[in-house]
């Protein structure tokens, strides 16, 4: 209850420009009431991937990232036996 009052009490009153203006959120997801509005975009991307996915890093038509089915997020700091 504490994260969604500073949400909509003090973080979306920050925006200068609020048409504009985006916040992006980093988090883990450990309960249904966590902070996620219904009109956010999800960009969902788990340590091993289950499925083949590609993500749009920006407007440009070669700024794409793609995950294979069964890839580790980040090798280095979590290898798949650790996982």
């Amino acid at each position: 209850r504490r994260v969604w009052d500073f949400y909509i009490g003090t973080l979306c009153t920050r925006l200068d420009d609020k048409q504009n203006e985006a916040i992006v959120i980093v988090m883990q997801r450990l309960h249904q009431d966590d902070l996620e509005p219904d009109v956010w975009e999800v960009v969902s991307i788990p340590a091993i991937a289950a499925e083949d996915k590609s993500f749009r890093l920006s407007d440009r038509p070669d700024d794409i990232y793609v995950r294979r089915a069964g890839e580790v997020l980040h090798e280095m700091r979590e290898p798949m036996n650790i996982l």
